[in-house]
């Protein structure tokens, strides 16, 4: 016997130590910080919004909750707590917190100020007969106590059966002075109930008086002013619980010893004071209406100093691996774990479901289901289900589906998702069909943005914005660039606050910085189409792209065949700035060079190169705002040519012909020569 009873005491001494346990892990859940915008969104779109986005899991009754009540709500960066307090303001809605998880329920809305009654005696004492019909009307004789009906809270549906019409007068009795005479209305017009035992709400059945006190309810005492009020206000209405027997309508509560036959006839009263909400995130009392249990229990955590095993739940914490989060755990091939503060290492891989912090090393691979906080490397990939602060290294890849502040490097590539975002929820209602539509748009994207690099074999990619910089083989690939972009390649970014380098080209929605590479494409940067005319050739067309003003590179070409002499043309590449720019007038500087071609038939294959330094002048002749504009300055060309003229005999060019030649050298091979010039054209 003795034995049993320490084993019983041990039971409860845990079960007593886990409620304190749970709630320091579950405080968190109300702690959180959330950004929402919701106008008009009805209460359910507001609570699936709360677990899609920010995974808070919610347990709610369909049938017992008003869940199309509106929403109105801009809340930025605030707790759980406090957001959850306004949402559910004034809706007859509380909540629990059961481990991590939030349970609704229907809740008893605040009573009205009652109005302020007129003095009179005590009412005396009396004993009340409850049928279990339920009685909606008050009578009309006592004005002075009649406060706002309270609705009833959402319960199943019972069938009642009302009470039968009143008519005797009410003459309740007291100790100081007569009862002042009160006539009662009917109570309804349904027929009276007869049945064993049932009465009207006058009347008593025989035996009805000696009912058990535990299935009987107390009759509400009047708080405050109220308990002063006059006789002739009525007593408050007593509820019979639903534990009474279906098979004994009649029962009665009993507020005091009867002291006379009149007492037994009452009237019910206009309203009940309901009792007090509870505060928002308390704990259900033994009053607040039943929750369905939540339909899975969270699971527990525990935590060990260290643990050492050899795959899985093949060690020292067993089938309670996924639980535990450990301070030092060894995994001779791999573990699986709840999560790590301090250090994990094994031969294979470490799955851990939650969060790690602190450093993880892995032969093959490293999964973590939440976040990281520190180091991890593995000999082929780390993947992590949430965002990181610190490092990742890794043989192969490294995958984080929310963005990691610090750095990640691969052998051949590394990926970061997107940032989480607010979900902005819009309701509206059509006048005509009373129809309601709702829709999601995506807010502002939450905050956050720590400086972050990528370095990879291939290539990066980034679903979010980068404070720092990529560098990789190939390509990178980001929303917003805030450093250095450089690839081998090309680069893909949003928006480049910063320099953009690539081998071929770059790829950009805007640029408020450099972008540098043999073609840049941007769509909200410099484009501009511009035809010239200059002493070399009648006609040079220029196609200038870039991230902006700053910096462009542009396409060249040009013709020159139009009269008897001979036909040539030439094709290149060439790069600028505008160095000076106001309303009307800019200055910008040129740098192209071209292959010439001046065979009648073929291509020339020998070096021709025309280099051409040009500084032009621009005017807008009309407004402002207008995309023409007139150019024109002074040209500086050199052309180096390795072309064999057969009807010279040497090496020579068409292109010098008639220029006056500030420089004039070579030898029987190569010949380098320079003259000045003139270009005029307009710019579009």
């Amino acid at each position: 016997m003795r034995n049993r009873i320490c084993l019983a005491a041990a039971v409860l001494c845990a079960l007593a130590g886990e409620p304190a346990a749970a709630q320091g892990r579950t405080s968190s859940v109300l702690d959180c910080r959330v950004t929402v915008v919701f106008n008009q969104a009805p209460l359910e779109s507001v609570l699936r919004t709360l677990k899609r986005q920010y995974g808070i899991r919610i347990s709610y009754s369909n049938t017992a909750l008003n869940l199309r009540q509106p929403v109105t709500l801009n809340a930025q960066n605030q707790p759980l707590r406090q957001v959850l307090g306004e949402v559910l303001e004034g809706k007859n809605i509380g909540y629990e917190l059961v481990g991590d998880q939030l349970v609704l329920h229907p809740a008893p809305p605040k009573a009205a100020p009652a109005a302020k009654p007129a003095p009179a005696a005590a009412p005396a004492a009396t004993t009340t007969t409850v049928s279990k019909a339920v009685i909606d009307k008050a009578p009309d004789a006592a004005p002075a106590a009649a406060a706002t009906p309270a609705p009833r809270p959402a319960a199943p549906a019972e069938t009642t059966r009302p009470a039968a019409p009143e008519k005797t007068p009410v003459r309740p009795k007291t100790d100081k002075a007569p009862a002042q005479k009160t006539s009662a209305k009917p109570a309804s017009s349904a027929p009276a109930a007869s049945a064993k035992g049932r009465t009207a709400t006058g009347g008593k059945a025989p035996g009805a008086s000696s009912a058990p006190a535990g299935k009987a309810t107390k009759a509400a005492k009047p708080a405050g002013k109220a308990g002063q009020a006059a006789e002739s206000a009525p007593e408050p209405a007593v509820k019979v619980p639903d534990n009474t027997p279906a098979n004994d309508p009649g029962a009665t509560a009993s507020a005091a010893p009867a002291p006379g036959p009149d007492a037994a006839t009452q009237t019910p009263p206009a309203a009940a004071t309901p009792p007090p909400a509870a505060p928002a995130d308390s704990v259900a009392s033994a009053a607040a209406p039943a929750v369905e249990p939540p339909a899975e229990e969270p699971a527990r955590a525990y935590t060990k100093a260290a643990q050492i095993s050899f795959l899985g739940p093949l060690g020292s914490n067993g089938l309670r691996s996924g639980q535990t989060v450990n301070h030092v755990s060894i995994n001779v091939l791999g573990g699986y774990a709840a999560g790590v503060e301090g250090f994990e290492a094994a031969g294979l891989f470490n799955v851990d479901r939650d969060t790690v912090a602190g450093v993880q090393l892995a032969g093959l691979a490293n999964v973590v289901g939440r976040n990281l906080d520190g180091f991890q490397a593995a000999g082929l990939a780390n993947v992590l289900g949430g965002s990181g602060t610190g490092w990742q290294a890794a043989g192969l890849l490294n995958v984080a589906t929310r963005p990691v502040a610090g750095a990640q490097t691969a052998g051949l590539f590394n990926f970061v998702g997107p940032r989480k975002r607010t979900a902005v929820l819009t309701a509206s209602v059509d006048p005509a069909s009373g129809a309601e539509t709702t829709r999601y748009e995506a807010g502002p994207e939450q905050a956050g943005g720590k400086p972050a690099v990528q370095a990879a074999g291939l290539f990066n990619v980034s679903l979010a914005s980068m404070r720092g910089g990529q560098v990789a083989g190939l390509f990178n690939v980001t929303k917003e660039t805030r450093g250095v972009q450089a690839a081998g390649l090309f680069n893909v970014a949003g928006t480049v606050r910063g320099v953009q380098v690539a081998g071929l080209v770059n790829f950009a929605d805007s640029v408020q910085g450099v972008s540098l590479a043999p073609f840049n494409f941007v769509v909200h940067g410099y484009h501009r189409l511009e035809l010239t005319h200059s002493e070399t050739w009648p006609v040079t067309a220029s196609l200038k792209l870039g991230g902006s003003a700053a910096f462009y590179t542009f396409l060249t070409a040009a013709y020159d065949g139009f009269g008897s002499g001979p036909r040539r043309w030439a094709a290149g590449y060439g790069a600028g700035t505008d160095m000076w720019s106001r309303r009307r007038l800019s200055l910008s500087l040129d740098l192209a060079t071209m292959q010439v071609n001046e065979e009648q038939r073929g291509l020339t294959k020998e070096l021709n190169l025309h280099n051409q330094l040009r500084l032009l002048l621009g005017l807008t002749p009309f407004k402002p705002s207008s995309h023409i504009r007139l150019v024109a300055g002074p040209t500086v060309s050199l052309l180096v040519t390795r072309r064999f003229d057969t009807t010279e005999g040497r090496v020579y060019s068409n292109l010098s012909q008639g220029r006056k030649l500030w420089l004039d050298e070579g030898n029987a091979t190569t010949k380098v020569l320079g003259w000045y010039g003139y270009s005029v054209g307009l710019r579009f």
